[in-house]
């Protein structure tokens, strides 16, 4: 089975709904999973969407669906586990979108003035990480300690990847595949 991740910005692009048309089709074990974060870039969802409930393009190819907000890893977890047992069980393909939000711009170059810094604390305070790292604390599973020793066990392979790429080579020139029989 396949995940496909996606903004709710591709949904209005071509290739999206080839991609769905054909896994419903073809019934496809693929879980499409949308990340709508409210803008597709800068533009906010109302200016780019006829239709609030990306999810409901899954009825036009008579796929299932699902749509629910991202900021419980634990509701995140089962909604897609669910979405992953009708692909490999069913070999069914499904249309999730998680709404959820992006606190900086869609890009470096991208300031996120089109967004007032309200908006953006008032979402800061349904921000997945910082949700799920309170309920460990508080359901006594995870001490602060420990935390901030797994963050910065993080925080150092993070680094150390970083390093790795920044020494490595350029990958060689692109060589097309040429089939053989």
């Amino acid at each position: 089975m396949t995940l496909c991740f996606l903004g709710e910005g591709a949904t209005n692009i071509g290739g999206f709904f080839e991609g769905v048309a054909l896994a419903a089709l073809w019934k496809l074990p693929v879980v499409f999973i949308c990340e709508n974060n409210l803008y597709s870039m800068g533009t906010p969802l109302y200016r780019s969407l006829s239709v609030e409930d990306v999810s409901m393009r899954a009825l036009a190819f008579g796929m299932a669906r699902d749509r629910f907000d991202g900021d419980d890893v634990l509701r995140v977890r089962a909604r897609i586990g669910e979405a992953i047992a009708r692909a490999r069980e069913d070999g069914e393909p499904t249309l999730v979108e998680v709404r959820t939000y992006r606190f900086r711009g869609h890009s470096m170059s991208d300031p996120g003035q089109y967004r007032t810094r309200e908006e953006v604390e008032e979402w800061k305070k349904r921000d997945p990480v910082s949700l799920a790292r309170r309920r460990l604390v508080e359901e006594a599973r995870a001490g602060e300690a420990e935390l901030e020793a797994l963050e910065a066990a993080v925080r150092e392979e993070i680094d150390q990847a970083v390093r790795h790429a920044e020494d490595s080579p350029p990958a060689d020139a692109y060589r097309p595949y040429t089939y053989k029989e």
